[in-house]
């Protein structure tokens, strides 16, 4: 699993937050965050600063730690 999924998992969970919730308070396709919390997509800065920002988390941070999983690959 990549950081974004385990931290998107673990948050959504803390939360008793449903996928489908989450979608359409990012205005995003529910498949879209499906997959990404599958691991199968990587969603683009914009996003990931979206998601970063509706769990009151640091951005910045969250760019890096999805920047870094990518480099590793």
């Amino acid at each position: 699993m990549s950081w974004l999924t385990d931290r998107l998992s673990k948050l959504t969970q803390e939360r008793s937050l449903a996928n489908d919730t989450l979608a359409r308070q990012l205005g995003i396709e529910r498949s879209r965050l499906s997959n990404i919390m599958a691991g199968s997509a990587i969603p683009n800065d914009n996003l990931i600063k979206r998601l970063a920002k509706y769990f009151d988390e640091d951005a910045e941070a969250w760019l890096s730690n999805v920047q870094k999983r990518e480099d590793a690959k």
